[in-house]
């Protein structure tokens, strides 16, 4: 899958110190060495532990979510190396909770720029993909806790985005002998209505139409071209597995629907590139099966339907995939 590439190595940092108990590098902190202040925090992963001291040995209070904001009333005067990251801890309040996280955990947040602080936060998990289960299946609450405050239409559309992405990769990470047993029996129950169970290559996907309808939804901008260009490498389900018609249907579903929503867009090269390269391999199995259109009376409509979305586009590549398709449209009106 052609997938979306963005940030990643804070994010797993992050991960592997909220995970293990990691070595303390600095000597333990004095609780009452601290610098007073007043600001809003943002949690930025999962689970991020608040503890009753300003050290990893602590006990701890409770678990925060991610995108949790926490008001810290103070820090510590000095930064501390833990597990690779150097940061203050810091005291935060949650209603009635109190206690201290560490700051590589935190960002700050301002209430008036909020809609860009949480598209930023999820965004950042979305594209890691480094991420366990319990990581993503959270950024999707996250995403989905947020939305109804959204008020611009791109970034809630762009939020929606990030949501299916974080589902999709959510059930990559559910163990085909373990999806009977909890938590993953419980998140394919939850979002049975969202998802679909591909039983050829056993694996449950997000339907390739959820991203189309999404990019349909901010025609003739550079976010639908994104997730028009997402939606055309989804993964389908099913299996060609050498199928002439079925080849040809496929690169009309997938290329073809990008190069129907944006025949200028920013992904046009590439796509017609990708196009010309999965032809070339159905030309040479027409060459060895002749006789193939013989019993097949779809496939014309097919190629004269990818052809006219082709000729909309402006690329000097389009005339070698121009070429490609008049060479089978020929092969199949031998016969018809």
């Amino acid at each position: 899958m052609r997938g979306v590439g963005k940030y990643g190595l804070l994010c797993l940092s992050l991960f592997f110190l909220n995970s293990f108990m990691p070595v303390v590098q600095a000597a333990t902190l004095d609780p009452t060495n601290v610098v007073a202040m007043d600001s809003q925090k943002i949690i930025i992963a999962s689970a991020v532990q608040m503890r009753t001291e300003p050290q990893v040995t602590a006990n701890v209070l409770t678990r925060l979510k991610l995108g949790t904001v926490v008001r810290a009333t103070k820090r510590t005067k000095t930064e501390e190396l833990i597990g690779g990251l150097r940061s203050y801890w810091y005291w935060v309040s949650l209603n009635n909770t109190q206690g201290w996280v560490f700051g590589n955990f935190l960002r700050d947040f301002d209430p008036t720029d909020r809609e860009t602080i949480w598209l930023r936060l999820a965004h950042e998990r979305t594209v890691n993909n480094s991420l366990s289960f319990s990581d993503y299946t959270d950024n999707y609450g996250f995403i989905s806790s947020i939305l109804p405050q959204v008020k611009n239409r791109l970034k809630a559309t762009e939020l929606q985005f990030n949501r299916l992405i974080s589902l999709q990769h959510s059930l990559e990470k559910v163990p085909l002998d373990q999806a009977k047993n909890q938590p993953y029996k419980g998140w394919l129950a939850e979002r049975n209505k969202e998802i679909f169970y591909d039983e050829i290559s056993r694996r449950w996907l997000v339907p390739q139409k959820s991203f189309w309808l999404l990019a349909d939804s901010v025609p003739a901008t550079g976010l639908g071209d994104e997730i028009a260009h997402y939606a055309m490498d989804a993964p389908l389900g099913g299996e060609c597995e050498g199928d002439i018609a079925c080849g040809l249907r496929l690169v009309l579903d997938t290329d073809g629907q990008y190069l129907k929503r944006y025949p200028q867009g920013r992904y046009v090269k590439s796509v017609l590139t990708a196009m010309s390269s999965t032809l070339a391999g159905i030309q040479d199995d027409v060459r060895q099966q002749p006789n193939y259109f013989r019993d097949d009376k779809d496939s014309g409509g097919v190629l004269q339907e990818t052809m006219r979305l082709v000729k909309s586009t402006k690329p000097i590549e389009r005339d070698k995939v121009l070429a490609q398709l008049q060479s089978l449209l020929t092969a199949y009106r031998k016969f018809h």
